[in-house]
Formats: C-alpha cells, sequence, structure tokens
C-alpha cells in the first residue's frame, strides 16, 4: 500500500486538481494524510469533498515550518511507500500505477519525478540531479524526515545535509512519472495571496540562504504575462493525468491550447 502526504493553507483553488489525480489509485492507497495550516478559504472544504473518494485523513495545526508541518503528515504514513505531494501538484497517477504495478521502482528507496513548473511566463522541465531543486515526491517509507524550515528537504534517519538524501546511490530520476505545479494557474486574486506569504516567510528564506523577492517584485508582470510564451507540456506528461482532472476550469493552463 502507498501513503500520501499533503500539506495546505489557503488552496481552495488548486488542491481539487491534487486530490483529483489520486482517485483513479485510490485502492493502492492506505491513507491519504492532508495537514491543514489554518486555512480561511474554502480548503477544508475541499478536503471533506473527497472524503467519500479517497481514504482522507485531516490534521489541522497552525503553520510554523514547512518541515515541521510535512513531518507531522509523514508520521501517520503507514504505507510501504510514501508520495509526498504539495497542494499544488498534479501527479501523473496513471503512469505510476503501472510503473509500481511493473515493479520497476522497488530496488531504489528514493525516487526523484520530473517535475513541471506553470510559473510567470516560463513553464521548464527540471530535476534535482541537473538543478538542485528538491523534487524528491516518493521513497519508501523507512523513516525519512524533512529539514530545513523553508525549501525543505528530506534526510535519512540519524543523518543530516542535502547530501543525505540526494547522491546517485540512493536516489534516482524519472522522467516518465511526473508531476506539475499549477499554483501559477490561480486566479490573480490567488497569486497575489500566495506572494503575500512568500514576503512573511521572506526572512526564514533568505536565512537560508534562498532568495524569493524576484517573484514579488515582478508580481504584477507575473500575472499578466502568465501565459505569454509558455512551453506546451509533453503529451506524454499529460497522458499520465486522470482525465477527469481536466474537468476542472483551472487544469485547462495545463493543456497545449491555451
Amino acid at each position: 500500500m502507498v501513503s500520501v502526504a499533503i500539506i495546505a493553507q489557503d488552496e481552495e483553488e488548486v488542491l481539487p486538481l491534487t486530490l483529483e489525480c489520486l482517485v483513479p489509485i485510490a485502492d493502492i492507497l492506505d491513507v491519504v494524510v492532508v495537514v491543514d495550516g489554518g486555512s480561511v478559504d474554502g480548503t477544508l472544504e475541499v478536503v471533506k469533498s473527497f472524503d467519500d473518494r479517497l481514504p482522507i485523513q485531516l490534521l489541522q495545526h497552525p503553520f510554523d515550518t514547512f518541515s515541521a508541518q510535512k513531518n507531522r503528515a509523514l508520521e501517520h504514513c503507514r504505507g510501504r511507500w510514501v508520495i509526498g505531494l504539495d497542494a499544488d501538484m498534479v501527479f501523473t497517477s496513471l503512469r505510476f500505477r503501472d510503473m509500481l504495478q511493473r515493479g520497476i521502482f522497488d530496488h531504489i528507496p528514493v525516487w526523484d519525478w520530473a517535475l513541471w513548473y506553470a510559473r510567470g511566463d516560463l513553464r521548464h522541465y527540471c530535476t534535482a540531479s541537473t538543478t538542485k531543486m528538491p523534487t524528491t515526491r516518493l521513497w519508501k517509507n523507512i523513516g525519512l524526515r524533512y529539514e530545513r524550515d523553508v525549501h525543505e528537504y528530506l534526510v535519512f534517519p540519524g543523518e543530516t545535509g542535502w547530501d543525505s538524501i540526494h547522491n546517485p546511490h540512493r536516489l534516482r530520476n524519472t522522467d516518465q512519472c511526473a508531476i506539475l505545479e499549477a499554483n501559477m494557474l490561480k486566479s490573480d486574486k490567488g497569486i497575489r495571496n500566495r506572494v503575500n506569504r512568500y514576503r512573511r516567510w521572506a526572512d526564514r528564506s533568505k536565512e537560508a540562504g534562498i532568495g524569493i523577492s524576484g517573484m514579488s517584485d515582478a508580481m504584477e508582470s507575473i500575472i499578466a504575462n502568465r501565459y505569454l510564451n509558455v512551453g506546451s507540456i509533453p503529451q506524454f506528461v499529460l497522458d499520465g493525468i486522470p482525465p477527469k482532472v481536466f474537468d476542472y476550469p483551472i487544469a485547462r493552463g495545463l493543456c497545449t491550447s491555451l
């Protein structure tokens, strides 16, 4: 069985996509843990609307750090495998089911999946091996935990630091199983709310050596131009997403014809 760990806060626009993509693999999921950090929009209602289709476990805890929230979710994951998703990630679960059934993941404990961004006027492709982005999304349930307040990453039990998880002996990249980050498909208000939250986290990010001021400074430009010069997502990625996801109007921004 597989457990899914998600943290959320004011993500009513994108969370339905994240949960909908899990429905076709509900039969192999033992739990979908959602830790809410104090949403004031319709996030809680979104989670409850999936009660009859997913083994949802909703927890509520005031947001303190990303690592702490994600580790709270991991405490409730009991499956052989854990999928760690953000609340805005559309997951190619149809490809995952096929790969899991064929045993492709079995001999490597940690997997880094291909990640597509829909951010501003750029939709690009990256993996942790080439960009040092923390895109680890699948691992065997062997006690891994998150470190660092902002732009958190996983570490093995008893170890610390990025290199604990991100090295070629423990992590394997796959382009076939992908996730798409959908935050920039939100409404203008939703994007502004996200940027305002980033501003509140700016000091923590600066302390961690991470610059996030560019998104804040260029917010109006991002909103006005987020569909200009956007590269198309390959069809094989879109084919791995359950078709019902595209019934949500916001998901149309993932398609090649915007």
